[in-house]
């Protein structure tokens, strides 16, 4: 079954009984219930492409550690940064 994130309220049948899946979780639909929600509301359900993209990206090794921005060339250590209230 195609897994799909209702973004609005919907309700499915299954088993003679309704079913209200819960927002902006995946659920698993069938290709008709699909079909019959996108009939009434284009809107009311997305692909799940950023849990894709997320799941994907915990599967790569953290970065290693960036070492500290140097300060400026010409900038002293401990200098006095000038404001709008300064003037």
């Amino acid at each position: 079954m195609p897994i799909r994130i209702p973004v609005q309220s919907v309700k499915v049948t299954r088993a003679g009984k309704s079913v209200f899946p819960k927002l902006n979780q995946p659920f698993d639909f069938t290709a008709e219930e699909i079909d019959a929600l996108t009939a009434a509301n284009p809107v009311c359900l997305r692909k799940p492409i950023v849990e894709a993209a997320a799941a994907a990206e915990s599967d790569i090794a953290p970065e290693q550690e960036k070492p500290e921005a140097k300060p400026a060339a010409g900038a002293k250590k401990g200098a006095k940064k000038t404001t709008s209230d300064d003037f």
